[in-house]
């Protein structure tokens, strides 16, 4: 899945790195090159003096005092070649002396002078700039004739000199960019979390929402960029409220609309005095587009509820045994019979109407689908934290398959004898969710299904 910041970070990270990576090879090369300049120039200034040297003591045959002005020897008694200086109590020296080098000699080819001993000496004399020598051991010299005098001068550096001072000074560059970039990036890396935090705030906003929660989210203190994207989710999130709604007004009207034909129809039909047997099959589709009516201005009315029923400590037991002894005769009619079973009074945070509408419609499909002779039970219980309602019957049950999309509306079995209207469980399901609860739908043990209602339970003190 493409990340925003996940994207911005590898950006600024490759970007960066490609910059701190040209900066050093740039700063490396410009270096080099800033070294060369002013050590062929130190070079050339060296000859010069040399020169005028030379000549100097050449003229007063003095030359022998020149050659040990210049000649190093080894301090501290060490052979090793970076230990050369001048090695005078008044005169010090430095051990690098022995990375400088100077030669003089006469046009005809005879050498005067020349230190340290490792400076190569060669027989052509070419003025100019030159690269001697081989492998780690090479100098860059410069070569001054003075034909008027008759002699030349040569003055080196070692090349490796040159190449420790452009590392040092690109090091002490590449130093802090490598100290300085992870900071840059964890900088960066927080500065981009913070700037799209707001995105994070919506995405937990729309996650936190139920399903049925249209309000619109809030747009202030929103970066310029995202105030279109929340202004487009809100415009759809009215169209859609607008649409549910338009779409329970119909339902509830079309409902209401239906009671009085129906009565009507009723009405007729018992005044037509047909015999029973002909009369059955018109009165249970008018029995049956009743519940239909009934339940679908159930709907309308609890639909609206959503995410704002009040809620009220409710004592269930009272409920319940309202419900079996009103039902019960229709059990009776039916050959069946309802008994009641709680353990204690138990209270929940609900609605009295609601509930009731609830363990109606369950007790109701247990009393249409249970057979003849049979026993339906309403228990309730309580666990740690919650209130348990379960109405178990001994009809046909539900497939373990089937026990999802019978909660949807209007889904009708094949087993249902045509009375269901297929929206009694959808009901249930509706309810269930405005108390924060749950329903479960399990097989009865020796046929038949068990519905389980689990609603939080308020602790009694």
């Amino acid at each position: 899945m493409l990340s925003i910041r996940r994207f911005m970070l590898l950006t600024l990270v490759l970007l960066l790195s490609s910059s701190a990576m040209v900066t050093v090879i740039w700063t490396y090369w410009h270096t080099s090159h800033e070294v060369e300049e002013v050590f062929d120039a130190s070079l050339v200034q060296n000859a010069k003096v040399l020169r005028g040297l030379v000549v100097d003591h050449r003229d007063r045959a003095t030359l022998h005092q020149l050659q040990r002005s210049v000649s190093l020897a080894q301090i501290d008694g060490m052979p090793d070649e970076d230990n050369y200086s001048s090695g005078t109590p008044d005169d010090p020296g430095h051990p690098y002396e022995y990375q400088v080098g100077f030669q003089a000699g006469s046009l005809d080819g005879e050498q005067w002078l020349s230190t340290p001993p490792e400076f190569p000496a060669v027989s052509a004399i070419e003025p100019g700039f030159r690269t001697l020598g081989e492998g780690d051991r090479k100098w860059r010299v410069y070569t001054l004739r003075d034909p008027a005098q008759g002699i030349w001068v040569r003055s080196g550096h070692r090349i490796a000199v040159r190449e420790e001072l452009t590392e040092q000074v690109a090091g002490k560059v590449l130093v802090p960019i490598l100290v300085v970039l992870p900071v840059l990036l964890l900088l960066l890396s927080l500065g981009i979390r913070r700037g799209l935090s707001p995105l994070q705030t919506i995405r937990q906003s729309l996650a936190n929402r139920s399903s049925d929660d249209l309000q619109p989210l809030p747009s202030d203190r929103l970066p310029a960029e995202l105030v279109p994207v929340v202004s487009s989710l809100n415009d759809l999130f009215a169209r859609v409220a607008a649409t549910l709604e338009r779409e329970r007004r119909f339902t509830a009207d079309a409902a209401h609309e239906l009671r009085t034909p129906l009565a009507a129809l009723r009405i007729h039909l018992e005044k037509l005095r047909l015999p029973p047997a002909q009369s059955a099959d018109l009165l249970c589709g008018i029995d049956r587009m009743e519940r239909v009516v009934t339940q679908l201005l159930v709907l309308a009315r609890i639909e609206p509820q959503r995410g704002k029923l009040p809620l009220h400590p409710l004592s269930l037991a009272p409920l319940c045994c309202t419900l079996v002894a009103e039902l019960y005769p229709r059990g009776l009619d039916r050959g069946v019979s309802i008994e009641f079973e709680d353990d204690v009074d138990v209270e929940v945070q609900g609605d009295e109407t609601l509930l009731g509408i609830l363990l109606r419609n369950l007790l109701e499909n247990a009393i249409r689908y249970t057979r003849s002779g049979d026993l339906i039970s309403l228990r309730l219980s309580q666990e740690a934290d919650e209130v348990c309602i379960e109405v178990i019957d001994h009809g046909p049950g539900i497939k373990a398959a089937d026990r999802q999309i019978v909660l949807d509306r209007f889904y009708r079995e094949s087993r249902h004898d045509g009375e269901g209207a297929g929206l009694g469980l959808s009901i249930v399901v509706l309810i269930v969710e405005l108390h924060n609860g749950k329903l479960l739908l399990d097989e009865t043990p020796g046929g038949g299904l068990t519905a389980r209602v689990l609603l939080p339970r308020i602790r009694l003190s």
